[in-house]
């Protein structure tokens, strides 16, 4: 089942809307379910000029240059910068994997994302999670990369579970 011109409407004006919100985050289920394909939104952004980043290969780029050891204290800051410098007032961010690996420190996608749009841009972003209430749980629990985000701030801006 697709997305048809009236969820796009929907979902413009849910980027509209979150523009007046503290936190300016959305969050899209990345994995496909029955009613819901995130290719859809991804291919919206793309035809309204939002740019859709592979976050988990811009990080490791930031970080290229980093040594090993040191790129779970640098890798927020890096992060951060990156966001600051886009032009854009929307930016959508896919591949976000890399956030939950040790070797960066394990950043919280949400609250990290939830802090950075309080200055003025929305972020679009598609995380593959399982819901469970107010919680989206990464990975699976005992693995490395295993976090549950917190996403109560966000209500009314979580798509697709």
């Amino acid at each position: 089942m697709g997305l048809g011109v009236e969820e796009m409407n929907d979902f413009k004006k849910l980027i509209e809307s979150a523009k007046d919100q503290y936190n300016k985050l959305i969050i899209i289920n990345g994995e496909k379910t029955k009613s819901h394909d995130p290719d859809l939104y991804k291919k919206y952004c793309l035809e309204n000029n939002i740019q859709v980043f592979n976050l988990s290969a811009e990080l490791a780029q930031l970080l290229l240059a980093i040594p090993q050891k040191d790129r779970d204290q640098e890798a927020a800051d890096k992060l951060r910068d990156f966001f600051h410098n886009m032009d854009s007032d929307v930016i959508a961010f896919d591949n976000i994997d890399y956030l939950f690996s040790e070797e960066v420190g394990k950043i919280n996608p949400i609250n990290t994302f939830n802090y950075l749009t309080r200055k003025k841009k929305v972020i679009i972003l598609f995380i593959k999670a399982k819901r469970k209430n107010n919680l989206l749980i990464y990975s699976e629990e005992g693995n490395t990369d295993y976090m549950e985000l917190d996403i109560s701030n966000n209500e009314g801006f979580v798509i697709g579970w």
